[in-house]
């Protein structure tokens, strides 16, 4: 017991010794990813409580699709999405638009059956809707409506969805638009897909952060250090 302490004691002393020194430039990166991640999460982070909508509003949704003002908190729009297409017998989606952490505008419309969710918005649409008004994010949610949900899950995205997703974030990202995807199923919310763009909240913002405190003394790059490895 006390060889296994003293190779313990060893360890942790070679290590604290091996990392007084500054960060070099990938680990400064590594380090700066792992911060924008911590941070990009948090800014999206939504509630995961059941939410019941408006009963008139939900009904009065029209099919072929229209553009909706709101003011939704971003925290409380999965949930008062999937609230919205809860017991639609249809495939439904809807197109949520988010800047500064709300919503203003929702674009929504039926899908041809229940199991199609084709979108009546092209994905320039969407674009041009989210530059002329100033989003940074667009949200989008759809249901797959259960025929038997004590026997079967639908909450899984579907071959299609992924690759839809892939194909709306490469039109969206460059142009500094993050994309969020949602399945909805019995009031519940489940993020499949979640494309930031590189330009919201940059990389660089938090390795100049990074780069300001490396190297100022031994123990702050010790602690840098403890931050990115662990």
């Amino acid at each position: 017991m006390e060889y296994f302490l003293a190779i313990v004691s060893v360890g942790i002393i070679l290590f604290i010794v091996l990392h007084l020194r500054p960060l070099k430039d990938h680990e400064v990166r590594a380090l700066g990813e792992k911060r924008r991640k911590q941070t990009v999460d948090a800014y999206f982070h939504v509630d995961s409580t059941e939410l019941t909508v408006n009963p008139v509003f939900k009904k009065s949704l029209n099919p072929r699709g229209v553009f909706y003002r709101v003011d939704l908190p971003l925290y409380s729009v999965a949930s008062s999405m999937a609230g919205l297409l809860k017991y639609k017998k249809h495939e439904w989606i809807v197109v949520a638009f988010e800047k500064q952490k709300q919503v203003n505008h929702l674009w929504v419309n039926k899908g041809h059956n229940n199991s199609s969710a084709s979108i009546h918005l092209s994905v320039d649409q969407v674009l041009e809707t989210a530059l002329e008004n100033g989003y940074s994010s667009v949200l989008m949610f759809h249901n797959h409506p259960n025929p038997n949900p004590k026997r079967y899950s639908c909450n899984q995205p579907s071959k299609t969805d992924l690759d839809t997703a892939l194909l709306w974030a490469s039109t969206l990202n460059p142009r500094g638009i993050n994309l969020v995807k949602y399945i909805c199923e019995r009031g519940r919310h489940y993020r499949y897909s979640f494309s930031p763009s590189e330009s919201f909240m940059p990389l660089g913002h938090f390795t100049d952060i990074i780069n300001n405190v490396n190297g100022c003394s031994k123990l702050g790059n010790f602690q840098l250090h403890m931050e990115r490895v662990f």
